[in-house]
């Protein structure tokens, strides 16, 4: 793409001679910010059911404490 900027105007590419390069340039950075988002995706959704499975955990924990404390059950 430096070629683009040359000082000498006859050795800058033609518009279609750059549109192609910057298509392909688009559309490979298209799918890497998809497989980012999808990664990113999956990440917040683990990160939730470990939360969530915390959560579970201490809710039985704060139970079976009370249970054998006598106060429940």
């Amino acid at each position: 793409m430096q070629e683009c900027w040359d000082g000498d105007p006859a050795k800058r590419p033609l518009l279609g001679d750059v549109e192609p390069r910057l298509m392909e340039i688009m559309t490979v950075d298209s799918k890497r910010q998809e497989e980012e988002r999808e990664k990113t995706k999956e990440q917040v959704a683990k990160d939730m059911l470990e939360d969530q499975n915390v959560q579970d955990c201490t809710i039985d924990s704060a139970i079976d404490a009370t249970e054998q404390m006598g106060c429940l059950g």
